[in-house]
């Protein structure tokens, strides 16, 4: 089989996460209908739209190799060496005698898809407009002021020392954009989902909302390492699962991202796909609504905690491709550990809780999701909690509506998922931080806590590795112990593509590198 680049997001404190590859192949397919695909256009299927093409509007997996394409960032994270290094930036270094202030130099001649020059107020301008981000807001909530000292040159001054900082300034919510042209599209009333603008190796085509979205190579790219390898993108959203693995069969596109989990046997088969599994930082959770009624009763979070039942929604929802948790983020991420206070499926245990909370005739409310695959995991939920008493209801919603209402916290419940990121900073803060809840962040429990917020402040300013992890375990403990969300399992990666297609870079945060996918002559 080809095989694809093996990199991978690695970890700052674990050591490097490992991608195992497996080629399949066994029984021949059509002849005609897979055929190659000529056109150098890389066609790819997800299974979920864009939330937005604004790197500040976003942090979110579907938008990510859109995104990721379009802009960069100051800082890249060099998978293969486990190091951040410059990207945008051409160098960077401490203020002699200081440890909060950090001068920039940025490479010269890099040029925005319209031919305006990148300088250090198009990077003041992201880094200051991106303050009041509720999504991706936290990367920079440490800064305190970027100094413009000439045009590839300036100075980000934090407010205090951190270790999180290079971290941050690699993620894509950190992405720098154009001064001139965002101020334009905001006097105008547009928005950058209809125009996007950035610096990277792929220039915006189109974008038909729930349907594709297509990128151009940008032909006038400055960076020859990661030059776009293929004449574009073209990513179409398939939300129905089997339908994904019969474009793919039937070379109607090149990469499936998202791959069926109760079509994985049948990929296994098909001598014209390559099926790639890679070890996943991803966690499904429920998150209770913690700031309002019901769920501001610690006994009723645990009544429900006890109602769910792992190995069904594992078989339900992931087909048996996923193993179950106990902790806030996945098994593979920084910080993790299974020493936290569990609660295993019994529903006699809940009934226990609803009477210590004096609901013992139960209670109801409603969970909000997106997708058929995660309302899968809902119907399983439900229908453990109608034997404790509890009932419940599955709220399903359109992308967009689902984020503004988790965002503003308006929800009671929600089933939901997260990639743990390469700094823990940048998973425990928008998860768990009490900047983040209610205020368009990802916080869906909307829980806050003094002791939390502590020790990822603390955290955050450690550079001693083992006690970052240990900081960063006492939030998992604390999460755990409040019954603040409630983790079900942590998902398989699966990547299929068509054995002619190679040059993907694999992240185990699903934030993947496009610029190198091509066709194999």
């Amino acid at each position: 089989m080809n095989k694809f680049s093996k990199r991978l997001v690695a970890s700052l404190v674990a050591g490097v996460m490992t991608i195992s590859l497996s080629g399949c192949g066994k029984e021949a397919k059509n002849t005609a209908d897979n055929a190659a695909n000529e056109s150098g256009i890389i066609r790819i299927a997800s299974k979920s739209d864009l939330t937005s093409l604004d790197p500040h509007k976003m942090n979110d997996v579907a938008s990510a190799p859109a995104v990721r394409s379009i802009y960069e960032t100051l800082i890249k994270l060099n998978p293969e060496t486990n190091e951040f290094e410059p990207y945008l930036a051409e160098s960077y270094e401490y203020v002699e005698g200081s440890d909060k202030d950090i001068r920039f130099k940025l490479h010269e001649g890099v040029k925005f898809h319209n031919g305006n020059p990148l300088t250090s107020e198009d990077v003041k301008f992201s880094l200051d407009r991106q303050r009041d981000s509720g999504n991706v807001g936290h990367l920079v909530a440490i800064i305190d002021d970027v100094e413009v000292i000439d045009d590839l040159t300036f100075i980000i001054h934090l407010k205090e020392p951190t270790s999180t900082i290079f971290s941050s300034l690699s993620h894509m919510g950190c992405s720098i954009l154009d001064k001139e042209y965002v101020e334009k599209m905001d006097a105008e009333g547009k928005s950058l989902d209809e125009a996007p603008i950035g610096t990277g190796p792929f220039v915006f085509d189109s974008w038909t909302l729930g349907s594709e979205w297509s990128l151009k190579k940008n032909q006038d790219y400055w960076n020859d390492k990661f030059e776009a390898q293929s004449e574009g993108l073209t990513c179409k959203v398939i939300p129905e699962e089997t339908s994904r693995t019969v474009a793919l069969q039937a070379n109607e596109i090149d990469l499936l991202l998202n791959v069926p989990n109760v079509d994985i046997q049948n990929i296994k088969k098909d001598e014209n796909i390559d099926l790639v599994e890679y070890e996943s930082t991803a966690l499904e959770f429920l998150g209770l609504n913690c700031s309002k009624e019901p769920f501001n009763n610690k006994a009723l979070r645990e009544a429900v905690a006890y109602c769910i039942n792992r190995d069904d929604i594992i078989q339900v929802q992931f087909d048996g491709q996923a193993v179950p948790c106990y902790t806030c983020i996945g098994p593979a991420a920084i910080g993790y550990t299974d020493d936290v206070e569990k609660r295993e499926y019994n529903i006699e245990k809940a009934k226990e809780k609803l009477q210590e909370a004096g609901m013992a005739n139960g209670f109801s409310f409603t969970i909000s999701t997106v997708g058929d695959v995660r309302a899968r995991a809902c119907q399983v939920i439900q229908a453990a909690c109608k034997e404790a008493g509890i009932d419940v209801q599955i709220e399903m919603l359109e992308k967009s509506a689902y984020y503004d209402k988790i965002g503003n916290g308006d929800h009671e419940a929600a089933y939901t998922g997260w990639n743990a990121n390469a700094e823990p900073d940048n998973t425990y803060r928008p998860l768990f931080s009490s900047e983040t809840a209610g205020k368009g962040g990802s916080n869906t429990a909307c829980f806050k806590s003094e002791e939390i917020d502590k020790l990822i402040d603390e955290g955050s300013k450690l550079i001693d590795n083992d006690a970052k992890v240990k900081k960063y375990e006492e939030v998992a403990k604390v999460v755990a112990r409040e019954c603040a969300v409630i983790p079900t399992c942590s998902e398989k990666g699966y990547i299929a593509k068509s054995k002619n297609v190679d040059g993907m870079g694999i992240s185990s945060i699903q934030m993947h590198d496009f610029f190198g996918l091509h066709i194999v002559k």
